[in-house]
């Protein structure tokens, strides 16, 4: 059922842009995407967007789960 998806998610590219999910389960079943889908690392840079301190940041995973999104949301990318 994915791999059909993701088939039509591929004919999708070709009339506009993909969304983030659309785009790894493109490539995800080797399907050609509209461009290669993008994670970023963000671990020391979502800590110091956010000014969090690396204690806080590295014994309390719910601080650190919301400093990657708010990093991400400013950086963007297609996978978390």
């Amino acid at each position: 059922m994915l791999r059909a998806a993701a088939g039509l998610f591929r004919l999708h590219g070709k009339l506009g842009e993909l969304l983030p999910l659309e785009r790894v389960l493109c490539a995800v079943f080797f399907k050609e995407p509209d461009r290669v889908p993008v994670t970023h690392f963000l671990l020391g840079a979502a800590r110091r967007l956010t000014g969090i301190s690396y204690q806080k940041f590295s014994r309390h995973p719910e601080s650190a789960a919301e400093a990657y999104l708010a990093a991400s949301e400013i950086i963007g990318g297609d996978v978390l």
